[in-house]
């Protein structure tokens, strides 16, 4: 695969493109090994120049990042966990999967929601048109999963109906939801809620 990119030379070894920047400061964003704070301060020092060992080793974690979301695309759709139930298409990451870490994260959930979707479309054409919804664990401890929505359509408009049955679907079911992510398609709940949230969110049938 080949893409136009800016690109950045340090010394006379070390030339980084702007894609290979941005796929390194997700993944240490994103690292699952890391808290939250320390995840964030960690990619704030790779932007600098001076740090080119860890801008190095966010590159090698996004690889195992994306081997982690190959690998569970290939299970996905090998194993038929992919459900229709009418108005979307969801799927969950099981407890104890292999990897499961990493999707404990929001923007790497949401990276396997996209491929997820369009590997799944790939040999149902129909489901082009139905919105899509990943689930997978964040906090077994505290009984916390991520749920994240990609629109059948990418106009910000339907990002928003989407947030809105999301908000909804939480308040008819009272489940303890926390929608405190950047994105409006991506929440925090209790799994104990998530199967009547499902119910509720099938019954609206407004997602998309």
């Amino acid at each position: 695969m080949a893409y136009g990119s800016f690109s950045a030379q340090i010394g006379y070894k070390i030339k980084l493109s702007a894609a290979d920047m941005l796929l390194s400061t997700t993944a240490l964003i994103e690292n699952p090994e890391k808290s939250t704070e320390e995840a964030f301060l960690q990619a704030l020092d790779a932007l600098s120049w001076s740090n080119v060992t860890k801008i190095l080793a966010g590159i090698e974690t996004a690889k195992l990042q994306q081997a982690a979301i190959k690998t569970h695309v290939r299970n996905f759709i090998d194993t038929h966990q992919v459900v229709c139930t009418g108005p979307f298409v969801y799927a969950y990451v099981e407890e104890g999967t292999p990897n499961m870490k990493y999707f404990s994260r929001p923007l790497t959930l949401c990276k396997l929601a996209r491929f997820l979707r369009e590997a799944w479309i790939s040999s149902n054409k129909r489901a082009r048109d139905y919105p899509f919804i990943l689930s997978a664990p964040v906090d077994l401890e505290k009984g916390t999963c991520l749920v994240a929505g990609v629109p059948c359509q990418t106009e910000e408009t339907r990002r928003s109906e989407f947030r809105k049955a999301f908000t909804q679907a939480a308040d008819r079911t009272q489940a303890n939801a926390s929608f405190d992510c950047f994105d409006n398609c991506v929440f925090e709940m209790q799994m104990e809620d998530r199967g009547k949230f499902f119910d509720a969110l099938t019954a609206l049938c407004t997602v998309c």
